[in-house]
């Protein structure tokens, strides 16, 4: 009978689960990234509608504290880090109340808010495509990241998670240089012929193409 030591079992174990919340490294890289994707943009919006109208973020605050807004605390976090200066002024200017803002200011930050709410339901949505078979896997990571973190990010990509039976269809059929490209890739000693059954140009598929 072969003998296992304990520490080989627990050292596999620990390789597994290196992720936070005892998940995968992968689950808990896929998450990062996408998260990290909400900031960056949540960072550029932010810029362009303080830019337009710093007001704004007075609102988003208290948007974010009244409505408990995902999207909202995503812009105010954002707004922080782009003008630290104005996180008081925030604060300070909180007490006048969701309907006491200028219409324009409620305007922008409403649709700036639902920009980061579309965007965040892309960016949920194309992990799922991308990461179906690890569903249970990552909503579990999602789930204790938000509780453990109160991350607004992941709770915009909970709240806008497609559900475990939604499948993606290709929105278009691949070309038929699409195809090839594909076929060339899986059978690499092919890809002379197949260039050849276009056309007289031999380099019509450039190698480019699946290196």
């Amino acid at each position: 009978m072969k003998r296992v030591r304990l520490t080989q079992v627990w050292q596999k174990d620990i390789t597994a689960s290196s992720g936070l919340y005892g998940s995968t490294k992968a689950v808990d890289n896929s998450v990062q990234a996408s998260i990290r994707k909400i900031q960056r943009k949540a960072s550029k919006v932010a810029k362009a509608l303080y830019k337009r109208d710093p007001k704004s973020s007075e609102f988003l605050a208290m948007h974010a504290k009244k409505s408990k807004s995902a999207s909202a605390q995503i812009l105010v976090n954002a707004i922080k880090e782009l003008a630290p200066k104005f996180a008081t002024e925030m604060n300070k200017q909180a007490s006048w109340g969701m309907y006491g803002y200028p219409k324009k200011t409620v305007t922008r930050s409403l649709g700036a808010c639902a920009e980061m709410k579309d965007f965040a339901g892309s960016v949920a949505s194309d992990l799922h495509r991308r990461k179906h078979d690890k569903y249970d896997a990552l909503l579990s990571y999602l789930k204790s990241h938000k509780k453990e973190t109160k991350c607004p990010c992941t709770s915009a990509l909970l709240n806008y998670y497609p559900s475990k039976e939604m499948r993606f269809a290709s929105e278009e059929e691949p070309t038929l240089r699409e195809s090839l490209i594909r076929l060339a890739n899986e059978k690499p000693h092919l890809r002379t012929h197949l260039s050849s059954l276009i056309g007289e140009a031999p380099n019509w598929l450039y190698w480019s193409d699946w290196d």
